[in-house]
């Protein structure tokens, strides 16, 4: 059945252009909730206007309940684009969510929460004071998993198409080199993902976003693809932008792409990089002549998140099986610190060869967050560092992997959270620097503590296969 089409036109003109108007046949209306899921919905493009916004009734993680769940959704026009994988003839956009007569700002909406930080970040720094974030996905591709759980049964079987693990009988297919683990880091050898990465980047591109690299990981099947430099909330978008268009490009080959931070064991976990500076009046305020070539602003940002780092647990890394990957990386007897150009420390200073590119790297993040909460929270750490000149000490000394068992009896405070409850208590008794601006309010902080307890509870709840594989205690 075909759509009635009748353009939509913004009211607003932007960039002293003339009005736009969208001769879609479909609109795509995206928002995120507050366990970070990138959810949808369509109307056919008759006559809405994007300055009223769109009345809707959603039921969504951390929301109202469905006595109270209507809301209005406002696109940003700024953030129209069209997806490849998408039907024919259809724009997305981006929303924000306010009450559903459009008075107030629904004030669990986490795009808006961002805002409110990207905000107050100018109203302390300067008006044109900017936070930038570059990304770095790290994800695995996986010809198939199943898997089932119950009371009684938890099973999960993944093909992948490099490692050891796929030489195992009745996989046909095997290929001819199976390396493993480190082996596989840009290797051209075995890397049998070269024609995905270049089609999901070119879907990337056709969306808007500007891939900026992408290559093999150290993982059997691993990938990374990087997107260029942009202004936070931008990034935010991006990063839902980007994981939606992955997973969809993997699905249109019949495999699986997953951002989970650990899903296969003792292999390389996926994690979210984010290059992190703020450019104010043109200039990059994080270049200086401290070591590494950074500013006294740069080294105080450092120091925020450093001293917040446990709390930012809870955003960067807000699902139990974040904490396999955070041990295996970075360890949890390992103090949190920053290195120059050591991949093995929380914060990394990369190399940059003008002043213009000079960034800290927070590498403990994942993509399993909700990237508007995250990146506000990251902001606010950083703030607070630069206000309470908070110094982020010497670098941390030079770690070499070990396949030594850990003295995980001999943990520092200041190491990264062991587990989800433990980030869990960390930002519940250190959420002053998220409410003393009001950007994040108790209420908001109590209900993402809420449904990240529910996580962890629904683990602990449930035995896990290899328990019984040890035998210990049986």
């Amino acid at each position: 059945m075909s759509i009635t089409r009748q353009p939509i036109s913004f009211s607003q003109p932007r960039g002293g252009q003339s009005p736009e108007v969208d001769e879609a046949e479909l609109l795509c209306f995206r928002f995120t909730d507050l366990a970070g899921r990138w959810l949808q919905f369509f109307r056919p493009n008759q006559g809405i206007s994007l300055n009223d916004g769109i009345n809707f009734s959603v039921l969504a993680s951390g929301w109202r309940l469905s006595n109270n769940s209507d809301y209005l959704f406002r696109p940003d026009p700024d953030t129209r684009y069209r997806e490849p994988s998408a039907p024919v003839g259809t724009t997305s956009y981006v929303c924000d969510v306010y009450e559903s007569n459009g008075t107030a700002p629904y004030e669990r909406d986490p795009r808006l929460i961002l805002k409110a930080a990207k905000s107050h970040l100018s109203d302390v720094l300067g008006e044109d004071a900017c936070f930038q974030v570059g990304l770095e996905f790290e994800f695995y591709l996986f010809e198939d998993i199943r898997l089932y759980s119950s009371n009684g049964e938890a099973t999960i079987q993944i093909v992948e198409s490099e490692g050891i693990e796929s030489v195992r009988p009745g996989f046909a297919g095997t290929p001819g080199y199976s390396l493993y683990h480190s082996n596989l880091h840009l290797s051209p050898t075995v890397d049998r993902h070269h024609a995905f990465r270049l089609k999901a980047a070119k879907n990337l591109l056709a969306s808007g976003l500007r891939p900026i690299s992408y290559h093999h990981e150290a993982g059997p099947s691993q990938c990374e693809i990087g997107i260029e430099h942009m202004d936070i909330l931008a990034a935010a978008d991006a990063i839902q932008k980007t994981k939606d268009i992955i997973r969809k490009t993997a699905q249109s080959e019949g495999r699986i792409a997953t951002f989970m931070p650990r899903p296969l064991a003792y292999s390389a976990g996926s994690g979210l990089h984010l290059n992190l500076s703020i450019v104010s009046g043109g200039k990059n305020l994080f270049a200086g002549d401290k070591p590494g070539e950074l500013s006294e602003t740069a080294r105080r940002a450092m120091g925020g998140i450093l001293q917040h780092a446990r709390a930012l647990n809870c955003f960067l890394n807000p699902t139990p099986n974040s904490y396999r990957r955070l041990e295996y990386m970075f360890g949890s007897h390992t103090p949190v610190g920053y290195g120059f150009s050591d991949r093995t420390t929380a914060i990394r200073i990369p190399p940059f060869a003008r002043p213009a590119a000079a960034r800290i790297e927070a590498r403990f993040g994942d993509a399993s967050l909700n990237p508007y909460l995250a990146l506000a929270a990251l902001a606010l750490a950083c703030l607070d560092g630069i206000e309470q000149r908070i110094e982020p000490g010497e670098p941390a000394a030079a770690r070499e992997w070990s396949r030594k068992t850990p003295q995980l009896w001999r943990r520092p405070d200041t190491a990264l959270a062991r587990d989800l409850e433990e980030a869990l208590v960390a930002l519940d008794r250190d959420r002053g620097f998220l409410t003393a601006s009001g950007i994040f309010k108790d209420d908001l902080v109590d209900a993402h503590l809420l449904e990240l307890s529910r996580r962890a509870l629904d683990l602990i709840a449930r035995p896990h296969p290899h328990e019984f594989y040890e035998g210990v205690g049986t």
